[in-house]
């Protein structure tokens, strides 16, 4: 599983960043690959309950948050 971060009621992944770098990768990322990381790294979610909560299949979801990463990685 990967790491949780607790997150308040509403609250946003990106009003926790205090990285500019990193705040800019995530400003950069499409919807879709922001509320994937989201689910994962907030929300805890697998994979399969990603796709099924976007109406997706599991490996759009892993491709998409591989994508999201890459995407991340070159900011730094």
């Amino acid at each position: 599983p990967q790491p949780q971060i607790p997150l308040e009621k509403g609250e946003s992944l990106d009003n926790l960043i205090e990285n500019q770098n990193l705040l800019r990768g995530l400003k950069s990322l499409t919807e879709n690959q922001f509320k994937i990381l989201e689910y994962i790294y907030v929300e805890n979610l697998t994979n399969a309950e990603i796709a099924k909560l976007t109406n997706s299949t599991t490996q759009n979801v892993c491709n998409t948050h591989r994508k999201a990463i890459r995407k991340l990685r070159s900011f730094f």
